[in-house]
């Protein structure tokens, strides 16, 4: 019998769906070996969010085959790089995630009404 994923996890990828339009993607990486993970940075394009940089991070529990999600916030590419390097290395340096009053905070402008979406760039899955 399947493991429910945690409510911090479903409420993140929904906030990801909804707000994903608004942020470019930057890189992704895929470690598919134990344990599994999956990085994506990206990069407000609202250039007056205070923590611009995010860092989904799933981790996978291939025991069970369910999925962890936790989400990284910065103020600086290159503190996002810093991290990113440092965590595939296994340095063992924890994500440091947005406060959840910041969180909404950095919450990206929707379109304006009657705003057209931009057509998704490069390929899909």
């Amino acid at each position: 019998m399947p493991v429910a994923c945690p409510a911090g996890t479903r409420g993140l990828e929904a906030r990801l769906r909804r707000d994903g339009g608004h942020c470019a993607l930057l890189t992704s990486y895929t470690h598919d070996s134990e344990p599994m993970q999956t990085t994506v940075m990206l990069r407000a394009l609202d250039e007056r969010a205070p923590l611009p940089f995010r860092v989904p991070l799933e981790e996978v529990d291939t025991e069970t085959w369910t999925h962890t999600l936790s989400e990284g916030a910065f103020a600086t590419f290159g503190a996002t790089t810093q991290w990113w390097e440092a965590h595939w290395r296994d340095d063992g340096v924890p994500l440091p995630t947005a406060a959840p009053a910041a969180r909404h905070a950095t919450a990206l402008v929707a379109p304006a009404p009657g705003a057209r979406p931009a057509p998704p760039r490069g390929p899909s899955r």
